[in-house]
């Protein structure tokens, strides 16, 4: 079985960006491309639903 989230909120960026964070020795504002460029494409973008 697949499952897939259907909509992407603030919150569940936020929380993918702070667990990459932590695996990656940074802290989440150093991810701050990485998360604009997510959500414009998955939340507010193309992608979001």
């Amino acid at each position: 079985m697949f499952l897939a989230q259907r909509q992407i909120e603030e919150s569940d960026l936020d929380r993918l960006i702070t667990a990459t964070a932590d695996v990656r020795g940074q802290t989440p504002e150093q991810l701050a491309g990485y998360r604009e460029l997510m959500h414009k494409d998955l939340v507010s973008g193309p992608r979001s639903i």
